[in-house]
């Protein structure tokens, strides 16, 4: 069966989707990118959005590479900017 991971680069991603692989799973790990370099003002950041997004697809990179599966960066700026930042304006 193929499963797809959101896969942050972090400790709790790693670990199902190592599961997921270990008990014989196809799996592929994907995450978002949602900052647009330019679009908005900001500094460094406690969530999931901000200027240093490229360091987390960099790292959700690396672990996807350890665990030799491949990663999809989905990119979703422009639903993101739609869908949620439109309302908080």
């Amino acid at each position: 069966m193929r499963v797809a991971v959101a896969l942050s680069g972090g400790v709790d991603s790693a670990v199902a989707a190592y599961l997921l692989k270990a008990a014989g799973h196809d799996v592929i790990g994907v995450t978002m990118s949602l900052w647009r370099d330019g679009r908005y003002k900001g500094g460094p950041r406690e969530a999931c959005f901000g200027p240093d997004e490229k360091e987390d697809i960099k790292a959700a990179g690396e672990l996807a590479e350890r665990l030799a599966i491949p990663l999809r960066v989905v990119d979703l700026s422009d639903a993101y900017e739609r869908l949620v930042l439109e309302h908080f304006r």
